[in-house]
């Protein structure tokens, strides 16, 4: 197995003081503590099946709910990577909203690589669990659901 954990993470912390003036004592009256930098990645390959599972947490767009950051990612994906996709699905399950995408080639290689993104929101949070295998068949298929069964957000 693969494991690659991104430490470009942060802490976010933002105090508010009501009256704010440079040069005088104040008292924050509430605080706030995030996860912030660029996001949190943790990312595994597992050897015997070959499937890779990402997962990427993020402060959430103020109001938007899973759908709407699923379709921000879809309009980047579009306009920002040259690879060729096939089977394009977006649907909901749940609180999950799904993209589905077979690559057949990279770089003039064939690949056959299925990708499944589930996008979740809660308390501020965005999530994108990625799941992606190289030489996918069919078969292949029931894996994806019971790692899709398995996702969400808990306290």
């Amino acid at each position: 197995m693969i494991l690659t954990v991104t430490l470009n993470a942060a802490i976010d912390r933002t105090v508010a003081v009501p009256n704010f003036r440079l040069g005088r004592r104040h008292r924050a009256v509430e605080s706030r503590t995030v996860a912030g930098g660029k996001g949190v990645r943790v990312t595994g390959r597992n050897q015997a099946t070959g499937m890779i599972v990402s997962a990427v947490l993020k402060d959430a767009h103020p109001g938007w709910t899973a759908v709407e950051h699923r379709e921000d990612a879809w309009t980047t994906l579009q306009t920002e990577s040259p690879m060729g996709r096939e089977d394009v699905k977006r649907s909901e399950r749940g609180p999950m909203a799904l993209l589905e995408m077979r690559v057949p080639t990279f770089w003039g290689r064939a690949v056959n690589q299925q990708n499944v993104s589930a996008y979740l929101v809660r308390d501020g949070v965005w999530a994108d669990v990625h799941l992606s295998k190289v030489n996918f068949k069919e078969e292949d298929r029931a894996l994806f659901e019971k790692v899709l069964a398995s996702v969400r957000i808990e306290e």
